[in-house]
């Protein structure tokens, strides 16, 4: 795998800055420092892969319907019912097939299929994938009261004072919270709830409850 350069996260940040708009890069710059915070304690030898991913995550989200549409048909890819009628889901898609041609050399099945998920979530998350969803529903910018909520839930434990395995059970027990807290708002405000997240929250609730049985 090639080794992600200094010079590729610059090129990467200045791509940022000159596609987006001034709030979408600040909103990215801050999932970047979240993400990259997160993974000093929790995926400390994939810190650069996290920071791309992060960069890279939004890099399609002001496109608009008919351009996502156009890079879904180019690209072959088949989407269900649940994203067609809720185009705020497509830039998840559509930056994964647009990143191999803009930044092959980040082209990664990892890195991409952080970039994938990081909005619905999905059963069995990666600790990347987890790391991503996270920073991108509590990074410093999001104001939201279920924002805060599950930004404060994360902080309140002393990551740096446990064990490895430890912090994982937080990150999980934290990327629940805002699983229930995401589906809680869009059930209160009568939006389609894609089933991706229902079956990430159902996964991880079970994967949880049975690791405290076997605990």
């Amino acid at each position: 795998m090639t080794e992600i350069t200094d010079s590729v996260i610059s090129r990467l940040r200045e791509y940022v800055t000159a596609t987006l708009s001034h709030h979408r890069a600040q909103h990215t710059f801050g999932v970047e420092r979240t993400a990259v915070h997160m993974a000093e304690l929790l995926l400390p030898e994939k810190i650069a892969d996290v920071r791309c991913a992060a960069l890279l995550h939004d890099i399609t989200k002001e496109f608009n319907l008919k351009k996502h549409l156009q890079i879904i048909q180019e690209c072959g890819i088949i989407i269900s019912d649940d994203y067609k009628t809720t185009p705020s889901l497509l830039h998840a898609i559509t930056a994964t097939a647009v990143i191999p041609s803009i930044f092959p050399e980040l082209a990664t099945d990892e890195i991409l299929s952080a970039v994938r998920w990081h909005t619905t979530g999905k059963p069995d998350m990666s600790v990347m994938e987890k790391i991503i969803f996270l920073a991108d529903f509590i990074e410093d910018g999001r104001t939201y009261e279920s924002c805060l909520r599950v930004r404060e839930y994360y902080l309140s434990a002393d990551m740096k004072g446990m064990t490895l395995t430890q912090r994982l059970h937080h990150l999980d027990l934290t990327t629940l919270e805002c699983l229930d807290s995401m589906i809680r708002v869009l059930e209160r405000e009568r939006v389609l709830v894609c089933p991706d997240s229902t079956e990430a929250r159902d996964a991880l609730k079970l994967s949880l409850m049975k690791g405290n049985k076997n605990g």
